[in-house]
């Protein structure tokens, strides 16, 4: 594997390695510990590697009960029980560096064994961490596979630390190519061929990106729901026959409707109940008011439908029923919204002929 360019202290190691139990009591405690002994954010970042690779306990049990495609835990329980599936030690690995102000991506995809054999049944994750102003690839749970069998830190552990695209890459494909952190690609069939490419130079590339750094600068700039999208977007457009990508990006895409509709639905409760007698004491300034706060309700509605129906269903389950029922109430929703505007309008007008309305414009 490529060799890594960050300090490594055999003392730091050894006081990750054998940190007392008083000092990680929790995530905070250990943090704060870190910061006593690692000075810098390169030292911060082997302390928290070694810390999880050598504390957290691979839970091949939890693996099973666990849909074969989720690796989803939550890095607060993986702290307490110190088990954990790929996901578990990433985020968890991921924690500890954000709360040292690092940067850090917990990437998915698939993962080739020792031989070279890939099963796409099962998804892996890992890390993407920012050294030193460059993305760097690191797969903890890997490192602590290594060290439950072993009990060393060598050169074997040290292929899953702050790696560089190539040949990280021959065993990590994620599913959005652009944590291949890369401009030139490995292709999908290429990774599945199990082909063994000992030189970087030797791998099939297609150019896809300009600038990758550019644009994962620009995207992580954004809210996360749209994050999400663009990457599962672009993962789809990688592998278009990978089935999992359309139920994913249909919950992030749910997860961006249900926030436009909850918009609306703080603006839909002004009109709620509306008495008939209030018409009498609004102001010409009081309707045009609410004609833009109604245009706006129908506007969110409308974005809110556009998103569920730029859904792509692979097949028909519990969770497509859920989003056409809503589809269904955001349209009786919508048609609503459409007659009160009509009916402020004609208030408005009717409102403009009365010399006071005149004057409170």
């Amino acid at each position: 594997m490529a060799q890594n360019n960050l300090p490594i202290s055999k003392k730091l190691d050894s006081l990750a390695m054998h940190t007392p139990q008083y000092v990680a009591i929790n995530i905070d405690s250990l943090v704060q510990f870190c910061h006593t002994i690692a000075h810098t954010q390169s030292e911060q970042i082997r302390f928290y590697f070694v810390w999880t690779a050598t504390h957290i306990h691979y839970d091949t049990a939890q693996l099973f009960v666990k849909k074969r495609h989720s690796c989803q835990q939550n890095y607060d329980s993986v702290f307490v029980t110190q088990k954990a599936i790929c996901r578990g030690f990433t985020d968890l690995f991921n924690q500890l560096c954000k709360k040292s102000g690092i940067e850090a991506q917990s990437i998915t995809g698939y993962s080739k064994d020792v031989e070279g054999k890939t099963d796409t049944a099962f998804l892996h994750a890992w890390s993407a961490i920012k050294v030193n102003g460059q993305w760097r690839l690191f797969d903890v749970t890997w490192a602590s596979n290594y060290y439950e069998s072993t009990h060393l830190i060598s050169s074997e552990f040290e292929e899953y630390f702050n790696q560089t695209s190539f040949p990280f890459i021959k065993r990590h494909l994620p599913f959005d190519p652009i944590w291949q952190l890369r401009d030139n690609i490995l292709t999908a069939n290429s990774f599945f061929a199990e082909s063994d490419f000992r030189l970087e130079k030797d791998m099939p590339t297609v150019p896809i990106f300009n600038d990758f750094n550019k644009i994962i600068k620009e995207e992580l700039a954004l809210e996360p729901v749209e994050q999400s999208i663009k990457s599962i977007e672009r993962a789809i457009k990688y592998n278009p026959s990978e089935a999992r990508l359309y139920g994913i990006l249909n919950y992030h895409k749910s997860e961006k409707a249900l926030i436009s509709f909850e918009k609306a639905k703080i603006l839909l409760e002004k009109f709620k109940n509306m008495d008939d007698e209030l018409p009498r004491h609004w102001t010409y300034k009081d309707v045009v008011n609410l004609i833009s706060e109604a245009k706006e309700v129908s506007n969110l509605l409308t974005k809110t439908l556009t998103i569920y129906e730029s859904m792509t269903y692979v097949r028909e389950n519990e969770d497509t029923q859920a989003i056409k029922s809503n589809m269904v109430s955001i349209k009786k929703n919508k048609d609503l919204i459409l007659k009160l505007i009509n009916y402020l309008e004609n208030i408005k007008e009717e409102m403009k002929k009365t010399p006071l309305a005149r004057a409170n414009r």
